[in-house]
Parts: C-alpha cells; sequence; structure tokens
C-alpha cells in the first residue's frame, strides 16, 4: 500500500532536481501538435538541405513525403492558423 508524501520525500525530490509540480497541459489539442510535429521536420530537413523538400521519383522517399505534407499544410486553412508566426523563412 503507497504511504502518503512527506515534506522529506518532498525536499529529497526538490535536492534530485525532480520537478514535482502540476503537469502542464499542452495548449495545443493532439492534432494541432501532429501538425505542429510534421511542420519541423519539413523545416528540419530545409535546414539541413538549405532547400525545400520537392516532388519526383528521383527523390528520396522521405523528401517526397515531406514534399506532399507541405502541400497539404499549405492547402489547409487549420494548419496555416496553427503554424501562423511558426515558419521563420515564411
Amino acid at each position: 500500500m503507497a504511504k502518503s508524501i512527506t515534506d522529506e520525500d518532498l525536499n529529497l525530490l526538490d535536492e534530485l532536481g525532480v520537478e514535482t509540480g502540476p503537469v502542464k497541459s499542452s495548449a495545443h489539442s493532439a492534432r494541432e501538435q501532429r501538425i505542429v510535429a510534421g511542420f519541423e521536420e519539413i523545416e528540419r530537413f530545409v535546414e539541413e538541405h538549405g532547400r525545400l523538400p520537392q516532388h519526383g521519383e528521383n527523390r528520396d522517399i522521405f523528401e517526397r513525403i515531406y514534399a506532399v505534407r507541405m502541400d497539404c499544410l499549405r492547402a489547409s486553412a487549420e494548419c496555416r492558423d496553427v503554424l501562423m508566426g511558426r515558419d521563420p523563412s515564411g
């Protein structure tokens, strides 16, 4: 059976650097989090390759996926709203 947490327990956790406060809820829904995560993958591609992902059978499969994802993000008003202000390169 679990005992209650004492001040001594809290002090020990504090010394160890363990956060004991309430867990913050995300400001975004799960769908919005997926939109942001997908966009961040595209951003990493751009940073790594210095260009936007492109379509084409001669391209890497991940680049093609990112290109399709980018088209979908651009076409969706919901996605544009979620990503507003997150794209430093416009």
